[in-house]
């Protein structure tokens, strides 16, 4: 399973927090909790994404357990190129954002 330090903050900020006191000193420190929600919550696409490669892991579990090596080096393949997709946008949104010109 893909876990980014989204998936935890958006846990711990979230209206059903494990931590509500870190909710509460957020919102006195005048934190926009529902801003912060927005900013860690992933596009859907990447989303899917993961969705997608662990369906691909399923099917190459699947494909190696009926011996069928050439569909499971497929599976394989998809799957990491999928990765690499995720792993370039996973290093690009955690770069802070370019600041407008005024």
């Amino acid at each position: 399973m893909f876990f980014r330090s989204d998936h935890l903050l958006s846990q711990l900020v979230g209206p059903e927090s494990p931590t509500p006191v870190l909710v509460d000193l957020l919102r006195a420190a005048g934190t926009d909790l529902h801003e912060l929600r927005r900013r860690l919550r992933p596009p859907r696409r990447v989303t899917r994404l993961e969705a997608e490669i662990w369906r691909l892991c399923r099917e190459q579990d699947a494909a190696v357990r009926a011996g069928e090596e050439e569909r499971a080096k497929g599976e394989a393949r998809l799957r990491g190129q999928l990765a690499a997709t995720l792993a370039a946008w996973n290093e690009g949104w955690a770069k802070p954002r370019p600041k407008p010109l005024a």
